[in-house]
């Protein structure tokens, strides 16, 4: 689904949506998309980062980081 035809679709959804509810949360998410630049900028090197230790195996089990969190403050 390319880009215009997907804010097409996510258009006429809004447009049929009554509950106000779905509608603050649409605005919300909306309007933490549109961060500043150099937020945006730090969370894409950092994901730019992650996708490297993945790429590389630098992964945890979720065992292996449930174990090391809970080491945290004792």
């Amino acid at each position: 689904m390319n880009t215009l035809t997907l804010k097409s679709q996510i258009q006429k959804m809004i447009n049929e949506l009554d509950d106000i509810n779905i509608l603050n949360s649409i605005y919300s998410i909306l309007d933490k998309a549109t961060l500043d630049p150099e937020m945006k900028s730090i969370l894409s090197k950092r994901a730019e980062k992650s996708e490297e230790d993945i790429k590389h195996g630098r992964t945890l089990t979720m065992q292996d980081f449930i174990n090391k969190t809970s080491e945290i403050g004792r």
